[in-house]
């Protein structure tokens, strides 16, 4: 059985009705600004269609490799081989594919090639799961510090 309330049917249905009233107005506060917009990293291309956040840590992340090609549509950045230690003859490359959604690893596929003197060899399966981590840790800080500026 119900208690009692002790607040009269018609106090509850004239609270209800300003409570719906207000609504709209609340929803309005988006439109003047009060709501944050996210800000997008600069240099983000115009015909981005993966997260602006993932894309930028990502280039951040590789900037000490060659940038061999970049594609925004697809979300694919591909890298040339770059010298891991000046003189050790061990190059690497890596290719990132960026899938649409939120930061999380399953926005980000990563490959890492490795040759030592020109010849393949092999890579530690845990190499391309670690470039993936930092790339998304990127992301997430670079998100971060954009966020703050907004305050």
């Amino acid at each position: 059985m119900r208690q009692p309330t002790g607040f009269s049917p018609k106090l509850r249905a004239a609270a209800f009705g300003a409570l719906v009233l207000l609504m709209p107005g609340l929803s309005a506060c988006e439109t003047l600004g009060l709501v944050p917009v996210p800000f997008i990293p600069e240099d983000t291309p115009s015909n981005l269609t993966v997260d602006p956040y993932i894309w930028a840590g990502a280039k951040e992340t590789l900037n000490f490799l060659p940038l061999a090609s970049q594609d925004p549509v697809a979300g694919r950045l591909e890298t040339g081989w770059g010298e891991v230690s000046a003189g050790s003859g061990e190059q690497v490359r890596v290719v990132v594919q960026i899938y649409p959604g939120p930061v999380s690893a399953d926005s980000v596929a990563v490959a890492v090639y490795r040759r030592i003197n020109g010849v393949d060899a092999g890579v530690n399966p845990q190499t391309a799961v670690t470039v993936q981590q930092a790339i998304l840790l990127r992301a997430r800080q670079i998100k971060t510090a954009l966020d703050e500026e907004l305050y």
